[in-house]
């Protein structure tokens, strides 16, 4: 077993650990899953969007109530990180209780 595979999970545990706490900018065109806390209607799901869309460089945002997660896109205009996303959703009045880069869509 090379040194890379003996270090992948703790690698990979430690790039999502520094995306999740607000690391450096997010690269363009990434997909993302969020799972919120408390967001528990539709309204909820609106005010959060709202939110969400305001950002510059979000897109394709979709809301699954069911799971309560929400998906979401950075493109080029994006010059935040997860700490821009995880703010704004402060401000919607809710809580991130995760963030995770997904494959795209």
């Amino acid at each position: 077993m090379n040194v890379f595979m003996a270090l992948r999970p703790f690698l990979l545990s430690s790039l999502l650990a520094l995306l999740t706490l607000g690391g450096p900018a997010t690269a363009a065109g990434t997909s993302w899953l969020l799972k919120i806390n408390g967001m528990v209607c539709a309204f909820c799901a609106q005010g959060i969007q709202k939110k969400l869309t305001a950002i510059p460089g979000i897109s394709d945002i979709s809301v699954d109530m069911a799971t309560r997660t929400i998906r979401l896109r950075t493109g080029e205009g994006f010059r935040g990180n997860t700490e821009t996303i995880r703010q704004a959703i402060k401000e919607a009045g809710y809580v991130l209780q995760s963030i995770e880069p997904t494959p795209a869509r």
